[in-house]
């Protein structure tokens, strides 16, 4: 009867542990890549609300040619409680987009940064108009 433990036997451990963690670390990353993606589209929206309540309080939509005008931390929105604070960059550090002018607003994010095509089509890059009108790029709403 063996009383060690075997270098082979250690190598079979290991070689089972690699398969194991082969099958599950992409599908861990596909749902991190989803669960930003929510939190991205989440703070967008965040935004986009914070302007509509802004336009009841004052009766006009906030002027701007660059999300990072108002994407401060003196930012209107913020000053005035609409806002904690304002999410400039979306969960995988790429700033969000914006304009805005007295008639109403655009806001857009970017979808999932991945070579899986299944991703890139069910999390593409999306948008926020007036009214907090949420469309998906090339999707129908």
């Amino acid at each position: 009867m063996r009383k060690a433990v075997a270098l082979l036997d250690i190598l079979n451990v290991i070689l089972i542990l690699a398969l194991i963690a082969s099958l599950f670390v992409p599908v861990y990353r596909a749902e991190k890549n989803k669960v930003g993606y929510s939190e991205s589209v989440l703070d967008l929206k965040s935004v986009a609300i914070a302007i509509e309540k802004h336009y009841l309080e004052t009766g006009s939509y906030l002027t701007f040619t660059g999300l990072s005008e108002i994407a401060n931390s003196d930012s209107i929105l913020v000053q005035e409680g609409f806002l904690k604070d304002f999410p400039q960059k979306d969960y995988w550090g790429r700033d969000f987009k914006g304009t805005g002018d007295e008639s109403g607003y655009k806001l857009e994010g970017y979808g999932i940064p991945t070579k899986s095509q299944s991703l890139m089509r069910d999390y593409p890059d999306y948008t926020f108009t007036t009214g907090v009108k949420y469309k998906q790029k090339g999707k129908r709403s």
